[in-house]
């Protein structure tokens, strides 16, 4: 069906398809005259050669002028606009399932990047499933450091022993403790182990669990002190938390390593933090150097010497009630309970 021109569209309908139909009418009035010329050359008994051709260039081009004519003046439109959808389905099809994936995928850039964002503020630069997969970053930091490096845990097992730990902590550890001997430095390395009076607390949950061949964590303890002591430690350098563990750590002047303890898991195999001591994102990091990395506090008991009679004090002489504050009496209430 052809296209209804109203008198308010007339005029833009005619600029647009203007030209092409005055192309078609000069198409048309070419096939007429060359029909008639054509026509009046062949009358009478002779037969101009050229009135045959003009009268077929006639008759050829009359049906493309009219044929022209009607395309352009009532279909064109509804053929493009035709072509247009079915083009524009086509493509929709194709493209929608992409569409909803970027939309989809766009949601979750955002959202990363929101939480990316506040793990920067904290100065949290990574998180990793357990911790040896941070040791490059640490033990790089305390490569570099000169100041102070500070580790607290249980009994070190998991970064110095052969099995479980890193032969490179042992070896740095030696190069340091040679330097400060030699004078060459004055670093202050830390070790805040577990008082071993309070090593069977965390052995009753490791053993339920996560360890499964016979150990004890006291003598662990005992073992740190004496690798600590091999590699050139000094008894200042060693200090015992009268509490059992709550996350293991090493401080570097610039990087913390935060590795937490699962109640009834090891913490080498938890998830590990590691947070930088940068201007406006260190509150991590300040939180915790304040109140975890604690030393000569009165919940810390320092080791005096290295001599059997400190060392069997530490491990065999002292009880929990005299390393401890009394909790107090509790008040209970016998209607809480009626």
């Amino acid at each position: 069906m052809g296209k209804k021109i109203g008198t308010n569209n007339t005029s833009e309908y005619v600029k647009k398809h203007g030209k092409h139909c005055l192309l078609y009418c000069l198409i048309g009035c070419v096939a007429v005259a060359s029909f008639i010329i054509g026509w009046r050359l062949n009358i009478g008994d002779e037969h101009d050669p050229l009135g045959y051709v003009l009268i077929s260039l006639g008759v050829a081009l009359g049906p493309v002028a009219f044929l022209g004519m009607i395309y352009e003046w009532f279909l064109f439109d509804e053929i493009r606009q035709g072509a247009k959808d079915a083009f524009t389905s086509e493509v929709a099809s194709y493209l929608e399932p992409t569409i909803r994936k970027m939309e989809l995928h766009t949601g979750e850039l955002i959202e990363n990047i929101d939480t990316l964002s506040e793990m920067h503020k904290l100065g949290i630069v990574k998180a990793s499933r357990d911790r040896k997969m941070s040791f490059d970053i640490v033990l790089q930091s305390m490569e570099n450091e000169t100041t102070e490096i500070f580790m607290v845990g249980t009994s070190l097992r998991g970064i110095l022993d052969e099995d479980v730990g890193d032969r490179r902590f042992a070896d740095l550890f030696k190069r340091k403790f040679d330097q400060v001997k030699r004078g060459e430095s004055n670093i202050k390395i830390k070790a805040l182990l577990t008082h071993p009076v309070f090593a069977y607390l965390r052995q009753d949950l490791e053993k339920l669990y996560s360890r499964k061949e016979r150990f004890s964590i006291a003598q662990e303890i005992y073992n740190a002190i004496v690798d600590l002591k091999e590699l050139g430690a000094k008894p200042n350098n060693i200090q015992f938390a009268k509490a059992t563990p709550t996350c293991f750590g090493i401080k570097t002047t610039g990087l913390m390593l935060l590795n937490p303890y699962p109640y009834e898991d090891q913490a080498l195999g938890s998830f590990c933090l590691l947070v930088k001591n940068e201007a406006n994102k260190d509150e991590v990091y300040r939180s915790f150097a304040r109140s975890h990395f604690i030393w000569d506090s009165k919940n810390t008991e320092a080791l005096e010497s290295f001599n059997y009679h400190e060392i069997k004090r530490i491990f065999q002489d002292q009880k929990i009630e005299d390393l401890i504050t009394a909790a107090g009496s509790v008040i209970i209430n016998e209607k809480h309970w009626d």
